[in-house]
């Protein structure tokens, strides 16, 4: 089997599952829940859209898969960093940058699965940390990674590339802000005065509505920047084989060592 024309394709095909996967997650989610009545159709909280059953079964699955792709599309950034060698990369501070990144990337990934598992109806407070995770760390994550971009300029990366990243990392930040002062300010007007009990039903006749409406703006607009960040990745990813090395054991099952230590032993390449 001729696997050159995939060979060229390299590890892009991650950031493509990515941008399939996040996609097919918010568009069944939200199909599912307003076709149902389970939420208002006017942008709910994405999270919201997966909170009630039958659709938090999908969702949840989905955003696990989901989460499982961010951080493969972080570990193979950090690879790929890894291995640069020039005067930029070699420093000590931009290795330390790149693992800081890769845990950040890590925990930001875990809070997305927490999201994913733990509904917003059920256990509110886990819910809650696992989005703040997920939302700030992305956000970090990109900051990082930005600058990381710039300092390999104009050798690995174009001086575009890092400008689209950098906006998207300022944007990322105030939709952020946006996003919390927001739903702060909501449910302070919304618990002293609301016709609906379930917020999931949020509309103009509850206190707190136009904050509610630009708190969940900024939350997809902010899902939005941090995964596009990471498909931003496709370009790189072009450049990046990886190579699975395997060997036979040379005592397998405790049985006498059946190889010479001194022959050869060819790799299996996958």
């Amino acid at each position: 089997m001729d696997l050159s024309c995939i060979k060229q394709q390299g590890m892009s095909f991650v950031s493509v599952c990515l941008a399939v996967v996040s996609l097919s997650t918010v568009i069944t989610s939200y199909a599912m829940s307003v076709s149902r009545g389970d939420v208002q159709s006017l942008f709910p909280y994405i999270s919201d859209t997966g909170g009630k059953p039958p659709e938090s079964c999908v969702f949840g699955q989905l955003l696990n898969t989901t989460a499982l792709l961010l951080f493969a599309s972080a570990w193979i950034r950090y690879k790929q960093m890894e291995d640069l060698d020039d005067d930029a990369t070699g420093s000590r501070k931009f290795r330390i940058c790149n693992l800081v990144s890769l845990i950040i990337a890590t925990v930001a990934a875990l809070g997305l699965s927490i999201v994913a598992n733990f509904q917003d109806v059920a256990v509110l407070t886990v819910h809650m940390i696992g989005a703040c995770c997920a939302f700030v760390g992305g956000v970090f994550y990109a900051g990082i990674q930005t600058w990381m971009s710039y300092k390999i300029c104009p050798n690995w990366t174009s001086y575009s590339v890092c400008r689209f990243r950098l906006f998207l990392t300022m944007s990322g930040i105030v939709f952020v802000l946006t996003t919390y002062l927001s739903e702060i300010v909501a449910s302070s007007k919304w618990k002293k005065h609301h016709v609906h009990n379930d917020t999931f039903q949020w509309n103009n006749e509850d206190g707190g509505y136009p904050a509610h409406l630009v708190s969940t703006f900024s939350e997809w607009f902010l899902a939005a920047t941090i995964l596009i960040f990471f498909i931003s990745y496709f370009s790189d990813f072009k450049k990046v084989v990886i190579e699975l090395e395997m060997r036979p054991n040379s005592d397998p099952l405790g049985m006498p060592n059946m190889i010479n230590e001194d022959d050869d032993v060819e790799p299996l390449r996958l």
